[in-house]
């Protein structure tokens, strides 16, 4: 129902995705082992007046389209959600893709006390189980908040770029997902696959965990590793990917191609 304020709608779905860095110079050793691209699911958000919603909600989902003849008898097809999204050159019509939380701001204050409807469209399920949890919320932001502003202020932690993923952790309880979360916010994920695939004091990933103000490393015949005081076996997760060791480069390999 519009209250004559600005919304904040907000869906996330339960895995993050980021891509596997395999440059050469420059690189980004955060993105150094690979996402595992089989437990990504992805959801669009559209938002609109209830009055302009051509679905049944619960029986066919539909859309916010509607059609208007105009005066030499032509049917023009009008688009009513208001759940606007613009892409990185600034076009409209934009989604944020697959592992990764959707957000727009409706301002209701056109039309107060009037019935919207939320349609939450999976655009496509994780390929592993078929199966998509999500997180979800709708917050009033005032008569001129943001989105940005919310997640700013929401997010437990996380750099700007992946601020969004943080503001609703643990959406789904799907194995080692909580913990993975929270390794993604601190960008360390690649770094937890690398080392829990060769736990061992002279890898660098196991150096960058345990340097973590949060984090503790044990290394062991049965490694761990202390997460906000929580012991957890440091083992490959579910959410890493399959690494391929010629993908990716560390500095010393490819200072040592040039030299020979």
């Amino acid at each position: 129902m519009g209250n004559g304020n600005v919304l904040c709608v907000f869906a996330d779905p339960e895995s993050v995705t980021w891509n596997q860095e395999i440059a050469t110079q420059t690189k980004n050793k955060d993105l150094g082992w690979p996402d595992n691209v089989r437990d990504d699911g992805d959801i669009d958000i559209k938002v609109g007046l209830s009055a302009y919603y051509n679905g049944s909600p619960g029986v066919e989902m539909g859309s916010f389209e509607q059609i208007y003849e105009d005066s030499l008898g032509n049917e023009v097809t009008i688009e009513y959600n208001e759940c606007s999204m613009v892409d990185m050159f600034g076009r409209l019509g934009a989604h944020a893709g697959r592992g990764t939380p959707e957000y727009c701001e409706i301002d209701t204050a056109l039309h107060p006390d009037r019935s919207y409807t939320i349609v939450l469209d999976t655009w496509s399920l994780p390929l592993d189980d078929y199966k998509l949890d999500y997180g979800f919320v709708v917050v009033d932001l005032g008569t001129s908040g943001t989105c940005d502003t919310f997640i700013e202020q929401m997010a437990q932690s996380g750099t700007e770029d992946n601020q969004s993923e943080c503001v609703l952790p643990a959406e789904t309880t799907a194995e080692g997902y909580d913990v993975f979360e929270t390794l993604y916010c601190k960008e360390l994920q690649s770094h937890w696959c690398a080392c829990a695939d060769d736990p061992n004091e002279d890898n660098k990933s196991c150096k960058k965990l345990d340097d973590d103000g949060d984090i503790s490393v044990n290394l062991g015949e049965a490694p761990t590793a202390d997460i906000d005081g929580t012991s957890i076996a440091l083992e490959t997760l579910p959410q890493c990917g399959e690494f391929d060791p010629d993908a990716f480069r560390t500095d010393d390999e490819v200072t040592e191609e040039e030299e020979g």
